[in-house]
């Protein structure tokens, strides 16, 4: 599966699926989850009081320097994110850091 493929453009941003692997080391992403055809994402926080969901959103909103939203999966380890913003810049952002985590 090409990385790509967990992302989509949509009216309005881009919409990423990612599945989230709460309470890790590091925060950051993973990997691809071929099956699932979505990015994996490691959070630090626990899944409580919705504190895995808070800090994806602020690791994409770092990453893409866009605001962002989980528009499916609250409760539940694969969710859909939406983020606003300029197209181009967005996938340039997400290309650069998927580059970068995935191959080294």
């Amino acid at each position: 599966m090409d990385v790509f493929e967990a992302i989509c453009v949509v009216d309005g941003g881009i919409r990423l699926c990612i599945s989230v692997l709460p309470h890790a080391g590091k925060s950051g992403f993973e990997g691809v989850d071929k099956w699932r055809k979505r990015l994996v994402v490691k959070v630090k926080s626990l899944p409580q009081n919705n504190e895995a969901n808070k800090e994806v959103v602020e690791l994409i909103e770092r990453i893409t320097k866009c605001r962002c939203e989980i528009v499916c999966g609250w409760k539940n380890r694969q969710k859909t994110v939406l983020i606003h913003g300029n197209r181009d810049r967005v996938l340039q952002s997400l290309r650069d850091v998927l580059t970068k985590d995935l191959n080294g």
